[in-house]
């Protein structure tokens, strides 16, 4: 590494013809540069993306598994991808193994059958079946890493399914869900996207005329918000907030440009 560099330099997303440079660490900022370059590449027309990853350093599931879903949405629209790995092994490694290669690209990278007892790679739901099954899948891989009480068991399965369940009810998202998931020693950290229209837009008519979308993921995470008042309680993102805190973890939520 050169004098001054760093594992997470600032984020760069640079185009080049057809071709997106990246360098950096894959988060949420390095994402939604990703976001504007994508779409910027398709507005002057051209049909196959190459995502140049070679310069990146580090990747995280709140960069990489929204990133699976704003492909695969693209790809229905039309556009075709393709993955330059990182040349580091580790980063590298890390994309194969998380299967983001495979849903970035999967002409070229197989899904992963790494079935490690601490990591559910992401995992693709589209109905109430496949929900139920990525919903058991993460339950098994934390039950097999982390000792939990039942009472915990139970309200990390409730927040999972409310958080899947959220996607198929709300996100009209045309590809579905992503999850992936990974258990430490005392904690479990799971990410869920999708590419459907936005906290915003799914919840609008329950908001103050007005508010702000940043204003309104705040408002999705009180008890009671919900953008069909008639069949939902609207608990499921306040609640799984609540148990984050509760356990002493984090909760994070990203729609469009508000986080």
């Amino acid at each position: 590494m050169s004098k001054g560099s760093s594992l997470f330099s600032v984020p760069i997303a640079r185009p080049d013809g057809n071709r997106i440079v990246c360098h950096g660490a894959l988060g949420h900022e390095l994402f939604h540069m990703l976001v504007e370059r994508i779409s910027q590449l398709a507005r002057n027309g051209h049909k196959l993306i190459e995502l140049d990853f070679s310069a990146v350093t580090a990747g995280f599931p709140e960069g990489g598994v929204p990133l699976v879903a704003l492909v695969s949405r693209e790809r229905l629209r039309g556009l075709e991808f393709r993955l330059h790995l990182p040349r580091s092994k580790v980063t590298a490694d890390l994309f194969v193994n998380t299967s983001w290669a495979h849903f970035l690209d999967p002409r070229q990278f197989k899904i992963t059958s790494d079935r490690r007892n601490y990591q559910l790679p992401v995992f693709h739901f589209r109905d109430h079946g496949e929900q139920d099954e990525v919903v058991s899948r993460l339950l098994d891989v934390v039950f097999r890493s982390v000792v939990l009480s039942r009472d915990l068991q139970d309200a990390l399965e409730w927040s999972v399914a409310e958080i899947t369940e959220n996607v198929l009810t709300h996100s009209e998202s045309p590809v579905g869900g992503y999850l992936q998931a990974v258990a430490f020693e005392n904690s479990v950290q799971f990410t869920v996207a999708d590419a459907g229209i936005g906290v915003f837009r799914a919840i609008r008519d329950s908001l103050p005329h007005g508010i702000e979308p940043a204003d309104a993921l705040v408002l999705a995470c009180e008890a009671g918000v919900t953008g069909r008042p008639k069949t939902n309680a609207g608990n499921g993102l306040a609640g799984s907030r609540l148990l984050a805190f509760d356990s002493g973890g984090l909760f994070g939520i990203t729609s469009g440009a508000a986080n």
